[in-house]
């Protein structure tokens, strides 16, 4: 193949490659002296997820609901442990510098902000 073909040829595929995979962006916050970690997927929200020491909730559906909320929980940990995060949307065109959602275990539950770690 020519040089310049080839070129062309890579110069024209550049900005599909830029959107192959979501960005994911960090945040963090703190629960009973634990750090929480969000690896929110800017793009598809669904991939997101939530790691509190070795236990990682994944979102239970590929998309935000109607609220804007995103449920994870973790396929290891019984179903009265999860996360409900709030203002989720499946793609930003400026990242939050806050997320508030709540972690519910059985009854009872706390708000948790996740800030953006830069």
């Amino acid at each position: 193949m020519q040089p310049k073909a080839l070129l062309k040829l890579a110069l024209s595929l550049l900005p599909f490659l830029g959107f192959a995979q979501p960005r994911t962006a960090t945040y963090t916050a703190n629960l009973h002296g634990k750090q929480i970690k969000l690896s929110l997927a800017n793009g598809f929200s669904g991939a997101s997820q939530i790691q509190v020491g070795g236990v990682t909730y994944y979102a239970n559906s590929g998309h935000p609901d109607a609220g804007n909320h995103l449920m994870f929980q973790s396929r290891y940990v019984q179903n009265i442990e999860y996360f409900v995060l709030a203002n989720i949307q499946n793609s930003y065109d400026k990242l939050p510098e806050v997320i508030t959602g709540k972690y519910y275990r059985g009854r009872n539950s706390v708000t948790i902000k996740f800030k953006l770690n830069k």
